[in-house]
Formats: C-alpha cells, sequence, structure tokens
C-alpha cells in the first residue's frame, strides 16, 4: 500500500471512528435531528424560535430576517466534536488501521462511548427589499457520529451526513396587524449519506472505503414558515411569542435519510438594563411529535438566555434537553467568535445518555 493510499485509509478510519448511533430502524432513539444549528442559540440551551434576530434566522424562524435593515454578509464557519474527541484523536495516531489486533485495541478503548464530529460552513448576504429583509444563504455541512458494541468483538456502528445545499428567505413585519412579524423561507437540499456497521476486519481491510461503497444520495426541496408576534401587553419587557413550521413538505430526500417536517414554539423576552441588554427565550420543539422516536417532552424543551455587554462580549447559558449549555461571544467589526459547550441526549428520553460537546464559530462579514 503507498504513503497516499495509507494516509486516505488513516482519514477515512478517523471520519468512520471519531463520529453518534443513528441508524435509522435500529435504534429506538437517538440525537434529535435539525438540518443546522448555530452556536449563538445553542448556548443560550437552544431556545431562539421566538429570538431569531441574526444570520441563523434563516434556519430557526424566518420571521426574524425582518430584523434586517442594510446590506449584510457573513461566512460562518463551524467545528464541534464530543468531549473525547482530543483523546480519540491521540489514539488514532497511534494506531495502525492495517493491523486487525491494534483496530480490535483501539475499538475496545471507546465500547459505549458516543462519538460525534460536525464540521460545517455558510456563506449568507441579507439585504432589505421595500418593506421586507430578505437573505440567501448557502450550506455544506459534514456531520460524523458512532459508536462501538459488543467488547469481545467491537462493532462499529457509523452514522454519516453530508449536506449542502441553497436557502433563501424573507421576513416582514404587518402593517397591517401591529407587532406581527411572518416570514418564509425556501430549501434545496443535496444529502450523501452512510448508516451502516463495520467490523475491526472491515477496517482493516486495504479495500475500505466505506463512503464510496455504502452510502446514499438524493435531493430534496420544502419551505419554512414562521410567525413572531410582540405582546402589547407586556410593559415588563418586550415579550415575543413565536411559532415556526419547518420542512413543510417533510422533505423527501430520495435514498438518503429524509428530512422530517416539525414545529417549533417559543417565547422570548428582551429588556435593556442600563448598558446591558438580556434575553430570555423557551423553546418547545416538535410540538406535533413527528419524530416518532423523541417523544419525551424534557428532550423538547429548551430554555435559556443571553447577556449582552456594553462592547464585544456576550454570554450564554441555558438548559438542551435538560442538561447545562454555555455560551460566549467577541464580536468585532467585522468578524465574530462564538464558543458553546452543550449536551446532547442520545437516549430515549432526558437523563438517560448523554453526549457533550464543544464547538467553535468564526463569523467574518458585517
Amino acid at each position: 500500500m503507498t504513503d497516499i493510499a495509507r494516509q486516505l485509509k488513516r482519514s477515512l478510519a478517523f471520519a468512520v471512528s471519531s463520529a453518534i448511533f443513528l441508524i435509522p430502524g435500529m435504534a429506538m432513539a437517538g440525537e434529535y435531528q435539525s438540518l443546522y444549528q448555530s452556536l449563538r442559540p445553542l448556548g443560550m440551551g437552544g431556545a431562539f424560535t421566538a429570538v431569531s434576530d441574526d444570520g441563523s434566522a434563516i434556519f430557526y424562524n424566518p420571521a426574524g430576517l425582518s430584523h434586517i435593515t442594510q446590506t449584510t454578509f457573513g461566512v460562518d464557519t463551524l467545528v464541534e466534536m464530543s468531549e473525547s474527541g482530543k483523546e480519540l484523536i491521540g489514539d488514532i495516531d497511534d494506531t495502525d488501521f492495517d493491523n486487525t489486533d491494534e483496530v480490535v485495541a483501539f475499538l475496545k478503548e471507546y465500547v459505549g462511548d458516543t462519538q460525534h464530529v460536525r464540521a460545517a460552513m455558510s456563506p449568507r448576504v441579507g439585504f432589505r427589499v421595500k418593506e421586507a429583509g430578505v437573505m440567501i444563504s448557502a450550506l455544506g455541512q459534514a456531520k460524523i457520529d458512532a459508536e462501538v458494541h459488543n467488547p469481545a468483538w467491537p462493532e462499529l456502528f457509523a452514522g454519516i451526513i453530508v449536506d449542502g445545499g441553497v436557502i433563501g428567505g424573507a421576513g416582514m413585519a404587518l402593517p397591517t396587524v401591529p407587532g406581527l412579524r411572518v416570514g418564509v423561507s425556501a430549501k434545496m437540499i443535496h444529502r450523501e449519506n452512510l448508516y451502516n456497521i463495520y467490523t475491526a476486519t472491515d477496517i482493516a481491510n486495504d479495500d475500505f472505503d466505506p463512503f464510496e461503497e455504502d452510502r446514499e444520495k438524493g435531493d430534496g426541496f420544502s419551505l419554512d414558515l414562521g410567525l413572531i408576534y410582540r405582546l402589547p401587553f407586556v410593559q415588563a419587557m418586550a415579550t415575543d411569542i413565536a411559532i415556526a413550521f419547518q420542512n413543510v413538505p417533510e422533505m423527501d430526500m430520495g435514498e438518503a435519510v429524509d428530512i422530517e417536517s416539525q414545529t417549533n414554539i417559543g417565547i422570548a423576552g428582551t429588556k435593556a438594563i442600563g448598558l446591558y441588554q438580556a434575553i430570555l427565550a423557551l423553546d418547545v420543539r416538535d410540538i406535533t411529535k413527528n419524530q416518532e422516536s423523541d417523544g419525551d417532552l424534557a428532550k423538547r424543551i429548551h430554555m435559556g438566555g443571553e447577556v449582552r455587554f456594553p462592547k464585544i462580549f456576550s454570554l450564554r447559558a441555558g438548559f438542551y434537553q435538560g442538561y447545562m449549555s454555555v455560551g460566549c461571544s467577541a464580536a468585532f467589526k467585522y468578524a465574530r467568535l462564538d464558543f458553546a459547550s452543550y449536551v446532547e441526549e442520545v437516549g430515549a428520553y432526558a437523563g438517560q445518555r448523554d453526549d457533550r460537546r464543544y464547538a467553535l464559530q468564526l463569523t467574518v462579514g458585517k
């Protein structure tokens, strides 16, 4: 085997090995699925349906695009991995993936652990057209999730999803109904994914190329619809209630895994306190329980808040599916750096099996 082939195999082994158990039909529950999650909402516990006041509104609630008042542009670049990822990378570097015994030893170290890696890039441009805020965004994202079972002869359950596509949307305030903002967005997504089980013998094989052999692919189209209404009778703080209908109709991805419809509701309050601004928010995802494997209410509840300081810093905290999340950002004139740590529940109910994740996002633009 040439050095180039060995490096390619090592990269493939890393990709498959450093990823949650997502195989359809084999798991009774797992990670709650979303097309894309940005770090500011994740730091706030995932509660963003009624906030949606920045570039990620196009993924959460297009009614928030009504906040666009001038031409803006930006590119979000995001990387995310599970808590054990650092140790995993070191073990991968020390393992000969051409040797079955070493692969078995490597897999045994991670029996029962979930692994997750995500990388994404999303360029966007926003502008004002008469009374509406308009945004056009692209998305390129890869998510790799895995879990090792069977200590005696370990088997790797692997899932890889690669998405690419274009999203366009618009939002506006309705002059006929004071306080009401509405929005719509359209998504065209190409998806390629792999869900399979691999033994140490499979991984050590010279011809191991799982994504080429086992992947499925397809294209889909759907709409998101959103409403945000500011309650006129609440005087203590600006209070918004919201509803977002995502992936309507369900995005049929051909041979690949479909992107299911869901309906999310939220409430958020914003208050200026001197030079500071505070936001508190609460979301309930998938109120119709369309994702049948995730019927537990606690898994679908998200709450959190944000404090914006006078200059460049913001701090965030919340509860994501019952687990603590934290986040922060430093914003400059043409760049912003976000950090978030949250726990994804990969079991059937909140509190069963947690996967702590850490993520960084760099946004360049204005």
